[in-house]
C-alpha cells in the first residue's frame, strides 16, 4: 500500500489509516507533528527528520496492545 506520508510529502490521506492530524510543536530539532488515533484516541508525535517517520505517522503506537484496537475489551450487552 502506497504510503502517503513521506519525508518530502504532505499530510494527505491519513484517514485512510485512521490517523489525524492534531498539530504541531516545536522541538529542539525542529518541529513535531502531533497525531491522533481515530479508533482508540492515543496521541504521539512525530519527527520528519526520522528516519522511521513513514511508519510513526501511519501507524498507531498502541496498534498492538488497545484494547480498541485488538478487540479484547469487554463485551457490551445488547
Amino acid at each position: 500500500m502506497d504510503r502517503p506520508v513521506k519525508q518530502s510529502g504532505t499530510l494527505d490521506n491519513l484517514s485512510k489509516f485512521a490517523i489525524e492530524f492534531d498539530g504541531l510543536i516545536p522541538a529542539e530539532e525542529g518541529w513535531l507533528i502531533c497525531l491522533r488515533c481515530s479508533t482508540c484516541g492515543h496521541q504521539w508525535s512525530a519527527a520528519r527528520s526520522s528516519p522511521e517517520f513513514e511508519k510513526e505517522a501511519t501507524e498507531c503506537p498502541q496498534a498492538l496492545t488497545a484494547k480498541k484496537h485488538t478487540g479484547k475489551g469487554p463485551k457490551k450487552k445488547e
